[in-house]
């Protein structure tokens, strides 16, 4: 709604203060010559920035909302980092990596980030070509018990499991006994070592120590040199992605917070997604940036002075009316319709009770 005003009258009753102050003689005369202009609209955020991710990862729940308040240092979102966990018992026999490496560039030099002695040091790589002949004891599954025999020294056996076949071959996980490296053993179904339970022979090789890799950048390693392990115990915490040397010393990078007081303006980023280094999760404005806008007709923008006084009262605030300055005029038709407005932006110091979307009234001195 626009309304033009032409009196003084009129222009003391809104109290507002020009640049024209008010004087005696001509002054008066220049004043009540002035020509005023009202328009309504409504608060609205300024200068709203990006909300991002500073590494990828699977977001951790939330609770932001639109239209939520964050104080400076407040937490929005978090992201789990990546772990890699010890994949067999052992002992932690290496460690070339540290926080803040680069993996790829640690594994082009030792091929791990860290070895493990497992507990189990020992396989046999078997076939069934001595097999006693029995269907039963050619086809054979992953999986399955066996028992082991040394053949040149019967005190020394061991038990394992099948953790391979392919056609005739198979290989086995040596789980106790007291066999030796290098050892020919006999391998069979049952642990009497019965003659017709025997599905092969192999020689007993030692398992190398099992590398541990990832990609990307190194947060926290979790375990020392020569420290014992359990299956599942956490090692090493990384972030997929390639950080620069400062983010990686950040021990916070996998968390984001408000750097200012801010108001969420949205938030794009959904419970238990998966976010990527740089994605925007949420906008945000600043807290306290807010301008009143305001749709003027075409045959009064010109007339309004970016820079110049402006005065605007709001409907259900008790502070009534406050002092502003014009800060920006749209080049774009606001109406989308026949009617031709453009949109007026009115910079004002926000109080804590002002809110995005609040009704105002702008008052405007036209120049000719």
């Amino acid at each position: 709604m626009v309304r033009k005003l032409i009196a003084l009258f009129l222009v003391l009753s809104l109290g507002f203060v020009t640049p024209l102050a008010l004087a005696e003689g001509d002054g008066e005369e220049e004043a009540a010559r002035a020509e005023y202009l009202t328009a309504t609209g409504a608060v609205v955020g300024s200068g709203e920035i990006a909300v991002k991710a500073a590494v990828g990862g699977d977001l951790k729940p939330f609770s932001l909302r639109e239209g939520d308040l964050a104080a400076a240092g407040d937490k929005l979102f978090e992201v789990e980092p990546e772990r890699l966990y010890a994949n067999a018992d052992g002992i932690v026999c290496a460690i070339v990596a540290a926080a803040g490496d680069t993996c790829e560039a640690v594994l082009a030099i030792y091929d791990a980030l860290m070895l493990i002695e497992p507990d189990r040091s020992f396989s046999v790589e078997a076939n069934t070509a001595d097999a006693f002949d029995d269907p039963d004891n050619k086809y054979l599954r992953a999986g399955s018990a066996v028992y082991l025999r040394s053949r040149s020294n019967s005190q020394y056996r061991g038990t394992g499991r099948i953790v391979g076949v392919d056609g005739n071959a198979f290989t086995v996980e040596v789980t106790g006994g007291n066999l030796r490296y290098a050892e020919s053993v006999n391998i069979y179904l049952r642990s009497d070592c019965a003659n017709e339970t025997r599905i092969g022979k192999g020689e007993v090789k030692r398992i190398n120590p099992l590398a541990v890799t990832a990609s990307g950048t190194i947060l926290k390693v979790h375990v020392t040199e020569g420290q014992r392990v359990r299956k599942g115990d956490l090692l090493i915490e990384y972030v997929s992605d390639s950080l620069s040397p400062s983010d990686a010393a950040n021990a916070d990078i996998c968390s984001v917070y408000a750097d200012r007081p801010l108001i969420i303006s949205g938030v794009s980023a959904t419970q238990g997604s998966r976010a990527t280094k740089g994605q925007v999760l949420a906008t945000a404005y600043p807290r306290g940036a807010m301008q009143v806008s305001v749709n003027v007709d075409e045959g009064y923008v010109g007339k309004i002075q970016v820079g110049g006084d402006a005065v605007i009262e709001f409907e259900n605030i008790r502070s009534g009316r406050v002092q502003g300055k014009v800060a920006s005029i749209s080049y774009i038709n606001a109406s989308g319709g026949s009617d031709c407005e453009y949109a007026v932006y009115v910079d004002f110091n926000a109080g804590e009770e002002i809110r995005i979307g609040m009704r105002a009234t702008v008052s405007f001195e036209l120049t000719d």
